[in-house]
């Protein structure tokens, strides 16, 4: 039998403060009137009034029957409300854009109260030795509210709430001892709870092991989603000998974190422990990587239709990999606490490289602008990447963009910059802004693509030099902004006043804001037939097109094959 201290709830409950002046409505009819007579079509004005409404409800004292019709309404308005402010959309949503920053304040406060509303009726239902079934179904909500308390810091990179991990754990310990944690709740049928403790346990735990706080924005709510459907996969276990030292992860009881991973259970207490087993949904997350990979479509069900196949392999990606494996540190790191410069944007840093670069002093430079940096000061180092802060927040940073650094040298005023990709960042009011970032290995030289054709355009990118260490030489890769340049043709690389034909071979890393590549030299001349063939078709489709002869697009037709003759004539 698992310990739960004292076999009792533990949990934060809402209090008035003293002075505090509550308008609160306790009749269920009324309250249900004055919830359906809420402006939904004015969000901002609903959020506001369900929010206070729920904050007097939750501080006065009532009966726990009347509490629970009353979190039964709060509920379906929450549904209604969260309909509008969570995120639909994996790259962005256009509705989230003009989202105030009151409104994220009020609808995090709501979402807070509805987890508060069901800790205080699990408490009052405790007390009054209710059955199991209304106990399980009260207390599968209040995990599923804390839940998203969670989503929503991590998806504003905020550290989770204090003790929060601490009430999941008490209330999953608890479940267990009392034997409902996998009885199926009445509250599944509410959109998003799912219909055990454990289910809803399982996924923000597997939430949290992806390393949200390294997700790039837009990530977390498709992984919330697809957990939705295949979480039932993942299991909890009691018996420690269902260890294995690369699938398993570790639930303390009575800790307030996430599960983590070990090497070993030998310094466990049984009593207060549960592994959570996720050999299952690993497999079932392989299964559809090697489906997408076949056939090209995400999984069904899975992330939801605005995610693409190759946002859905990433994704899946990123859950096999935490899932299954621990990455050990490589590089030790070191306390450092150096002020540092960081310029993010890849136009702002092109613009600083090329600035004070021999080989871009003879052209024509446009009118000199302050290049906007901010300043930072380091954490700890390694020799692979940099953890830094500042108590300024920088709106422009974000996980997966490209970043130039400069550490301050006291014996040099010049500047001595290196790319680094931001890999993490959490956001706080007291610690300030953190982030963590990889570094770019290699010599920088900025360079301009020129991707000829009908509508000639120029791209900002770097070469970086290659490694020349004792294992072996690697070949120079380029940099350059996501999806910006062709995969399929050769284009020119400018450096200075010279040309280079260029195609684009093996990507090395691919993120939401830049792309780092290996590519191969060829002629210029080559880059320019390509175009110069582009130009000619599309001159000769205009030319038929006013001579009104039909135009058949071939490749366009299902089941056609280009095949090239190679005969020589």
């Amino acid at each position: 039998m698992k310990a739960v201290p004292h076999g009792s709830l533990r949990l934060t409950l809402p209090v008035q403060k003293p002075g505090e002046h509550l308008l609160v409505e306790t009749r269920i009819d009324h309250l249900a009137q004055w919830l359906k007579s809420q402006p939904y079509g004015n969000m901002p004005v609903t959020v506001s009034n369900v929010r206070r409404s729920l904050h007097g409800f939750n501080r006065t004292e009532i009966a726990s029957s009347s509490r629970m019709k009353g979190m039964f309404l709060y509920n379906r308005a929450y549904q209604l409300i969260a309909g509008y402010y969570t995120p639909q959309s994996f790259r962005s949503d256009k509705r989230q854009e003009k989202v105030t920053v009151q409104e994220k304040k009020d609808f995090f406060l709501l979402t807070q109260e509805l987890a508060y509303g069901y800790k205080l009726l699990a408490i009052q239902l405790q007390k009054e030795n209710a059955s199991k079934d209304v106990l399980a179904d009260t207390l599968n909500l209040a995990v599923y509210y804390l839940s998203l308390v969670l989503m929503l810091h991590y998806d504003a990179y905020a550290p989770p709430p204090k003790n929060i991990w601490k009430e999941i754990n008490n209330i999953l310990g608890f479940s267990v001892v009392h034997q409902f944690v996998d009885r199926i709740s009445e509250s599944h049928q509410l959109q998003g709870c799912l219909n055990t403790i454990e289910e809803n346990y399982n996924r923000i735990a597997l939430i949290a092991l992806a390393n949200p706080y390294h997700l790039n924005a837009g990530q977390h709510w498709p992984i919330w989603r697809y957990l939705s459907h295949w979480v039932r996969l993942a299991e909890l276990s009691e018996d420690l000998s269902d260890f294995h030292k690369d699938q398993t992860f570790v639930v303390d009881l009575c800790g307030d974190y996430r599960p983590h991973f070990t090497l070993s259970t030998d310094n466990l207490d049984e009593s207060t422990t549960l592994l959570l087993l996720p050999q299952k949904l690993v497999k079932q997350v392989e299964s559809h990587l090697v489906d997408l990979r076949t056939e090209g479509k995400p999984p069904l069900p899975g992330f939801g239709s605005d995610v693409t196949a190759t946002a859905a392999e990433r994704l899946l990606e990123v859950m096999q990999y935490h899932w299954q494996m621990f990455k050990h540190r490589t590089a030790p790191r070191y306390k450092t606490d150096d002020k540092l410069k960081v310029i993010c944007s890849l136009v702002n840093i092109h613009a600083e490289l090329t600035r004070n670069d021999p080989l871009y002093q003879t052209e024509e430079t446009e009118p000199q602008f302050v290049i906007p940096t901010s300043s930072w000061r380091t954490i700890n180092t390694s020799a692979t990447g940099i953890c830094m802060n500042t108590h300024i927040p920088v709106r422009e940073m974000a996980v997966g963009k490209l970043i130039a650094l400069s550490i301050h040298n006291h014996q040099d005023d010049r500047d001595f910059w290196r790319l680094a990709a931001v890999r993490w960042q959490q956001k706080s009011r007291t610690d300030g802004h953190t982030v963590g970032a990889e570094l770019i290995l290699g010599d920088i030289q900025a360079v301009r693509f020129i991707i000829p054709g009908a509508k000639e355009r120029k791209e900002l990118g770097f070469i970086i030099s290659g490694d020349h260490g004792d294992d072996g030489s690697t070949p120079p890769t380029i940099i350059f902004a996501h999806n910006a340049l062709p995969k399929d043709k050769p284009i020119i690389m400018e450096v200075g006043d010279e040309k280079f034909g260029i195609r684009l071979t093996r990507s090395l890393q691919n993120t939401l804001f830049f792309t780092q590549s290996f590519y191969q030299q060829c002629p210029v001349q080559e880059a320019l037939d390509v175009a110069r063939q582009e130009l000619e078709e599309i001159e000769e489709k205009r030319r038929r097109e006013e001579a009104g002869e039909e135009v058949i697009d071939m490749e366009a037709l299902p089941g056609f094959t280009s095949v090239q003759n190679n005969k020589s004539s």
